[in-house]
């Protein structure tokens, strides 16, 4: 009798020691986000807002040591298990290309060329032809450019809810690509670039990566420390260093990168063709590397070169200013730091600069008013707006514009539209077309106004499903300008329930969210009333049944 009781106790005593490690380990020992409570924060909408389930809010409650989950001290830093909060898919998207670029998406078996507002999706694999540059923004604002002849694979790409965190990964199989990685802003967040001898880290700095066909991967690092693991070792290369890892191999030791090299004078206007720039020669080079951009964030090249002498000639593009840039390259294969330099090529009429819209500019509302700049010494203009990239389906061909501005109706109608303009001097010559640009024509989300179920606890808010991808905001606060809100909350259903205040009138409104962010109007306000107040049946009931008997 005494050792069955022994045993039993025994059993109890061990589901319980299983049971508070199932429940402690996961904030002990996992990552944790940390949230600073703001007014009207509850543990309830905490968990709605961000966590994979809403019962978690009682585990939150227990490790925080939070007395009443309604009423939190504005504040309070809560500690989030990494684990439970939810993750979402987090797409990238292609802000430039230059070049031929091709796009085998995940599950398909061909390729297809992309353009500017590509969206990227976990699996998707790029590659890039002869003088060609994309450049990828991801989800937490990091953005690489991708050079041409190299391979990338996007191997992950989540963002953990509405916190800001979010993880993405590339594997870079073989060529190159320059890195501006934003600083992380939670233990959850990661970049990462996968080669086939290395793996480099980041949070936040500006990195260049190259893989070649021998497996070999150089890091050169720019601004801010990255960590380059292979061969079970891990070197944190900082500004101004490199480091080459061969396939098995550890990193090599930082390695100091080369000085900007030194530009030869060059006139404020190149005025012919092929103009020779030349710079002073580094004796520890075994070659140089010069880039051509219309950027001076060189986000896309234009035109870019390995020379191993100290002269090349500026290539033939269209009259503009443009920024070129050159580094050494030491004898590992390693680049070194940049010079840089503002560049004016003026052997043709040059064409107009386009201010408005910006490159892949979404318009809603209005029609999109073109404007460029004046160029000095032009008789007229010539614009064209076309719905292909080939400029074939053309919607408008004026070549007699004498002004910087048009708006047409032409491009009212929804759609993608492309548009470019030259010069006409006052001899009749056109100069070359400006680079073209594309702006985006969307409609106005529709206001929802929703229909309302109410029963004695709840409120039904219901209303009609809008496009593709759309979601929608729901706010609800105790007065008409909103401020504070009692509720923010994000809802991909057109359907929500909403508690009732048993004291107060509430105020409801919601908007549209299309997939590229922008939020539509408001929709009519909406007043949640306060269930009828029974207490007087309290009061009266008994009144009568005294008076009765």
């Amino acid at each position: 009798m005494m050792l069955t009781c022994f045993r039993r106790s025994m059993r109890t005593w061990l589901v319980t020691l299983l049971f508070g490690i199932s429940y402690v380990n996961p904030a002990n020992s996992a990552s944790e986000w940390v949230y600073t409570v703001s007014d009207g924060d509850t543990l309830w909408t905490l968990s709605a807002t961000y966590l994979n389930k809403l019962s978690y809010w009682k585990q939150l409650q227990k490790i925080n040591g939070i007395k009443n989950p309604n009423m939190i001290k504005p504040g309070t830093r809560l500690r989030i298990p990494l684990a439970w909060i939810r993750v979402e898919p987090a797409p990238a998207v292609i802000t430039a290309v230059i070049g031929e670029v091709r796009l085998l998406q995940s599950g398909a078996d061909q390729y297809f060329p992309v353009a500017a507002n590509t969206l990227l999706h976990l699996g998707d694999r790029l590659e890039t032809g002869d003088s060609t540059t994309v450049t990828i923004r991801f989800a937490d604002g990091t953005t690489v450019t991708v050079h041409e002849k190299s391979q990338v694979s996007l191997d992950h790409l989540n963002v953990y809810g509405d916190t800001g965190m979010v993880d993405s990964r590339l594997r870079l199989q073989q060529g190159r690509i320059d890195t501006k990685a934003k600083r992380a802003s939670g233990p959850g967040s990661r970049f990462e670039i996968h080669t086939p001898s290395a793996i480099s880290a980041v949070r936040g700095t500006v990195y260049r990566t190259a893989a070649d066909n021998s497996a070999t991967s150089r890091v050169e690092v720019i601004g801010g420390q990255v960590s380059v693991s292979a061969g079970a070792k891990r070197e944190l290369i900082s500004a101004g260093f490199g480091t080459v890892v061969e396939r098995g191999k550890a990193p090599l030791q930082p390695q100091k990168l080369l000085q900007s090299p030194v530009i030869d004078a060059v006139p404020d206007k190149l005025e012919r063709i092929s103009w020779p720039i030349t710079w002073q020669a580094n004796p520890l080079a075994k070659g140089y590397r010069v880039e051509v951009s219309a950027e001076s964030t060189f986000d896309t090249l234009l035109w870019q070169r390995a020379s191993s002498s100290n002269r090349i000639q500026f290539p033939d593009l269209p009259d503009g200013h443009y920024f070129l840039r050159l580094r050494a390259i030491d004898q590992l294969g390693l680049e070194g730091l940049n010079a840089q330099r503002t560049i004016h090529l003026d052997a043709h009429p040059e064409p107009p600069v386009p201010l408005q819209p910006a490159d892949g500019e979404v318009i809603r509302g209005t029609v999109p008013e073109l404007r460029w700049t004046a160029v000095t010494g032009a008789h007229r203009y010539r614009l064209q707006v076309a719905s292909d990239l080939r400029f074939e389906q053309l919607l408008i061909d004026d070549d007699s514009l004498d002004r910087t501005t048009l708006q047409s109706q032409d491009t009212a109608r929804v759609g993608t539209y492309f548009w470019r303009l030259a010069t006409i001097a006052e001899d009749g010559e056109q100069g070359p077309f400006a680079p073209f640009r594309t702006v985006v024509v969307k409609p106005v989300p529709v206001k929802p106004e929703p229909e309302l179920s109410v029963n004695s606890d709840s409120v039904l808010a219901s209303w009609s499903k809008g496009g593709p991808g759309q979601t929608y905001q729901v706010q609800v606060a105790s007065n008409e300008e909103f401020d504070p809100l009692l509720q923010d909350e994000t809802v991909s259903e057109p359907r929500i329930w909403l508690e009732r205040e048993y004291s107060n009138l509430r105020f409801m409104r919601i908007r549209a969210i299309e997939p590229d962010g922008y939020q539509g109007p408001w929709g009519t306000r909406q007043r949640i009333y306060p269930p009828p107040d029974k207490g007087w049946l309290f009061v009266v009931v008994p009144g009568i049944f005294g008076l009765l008997f």
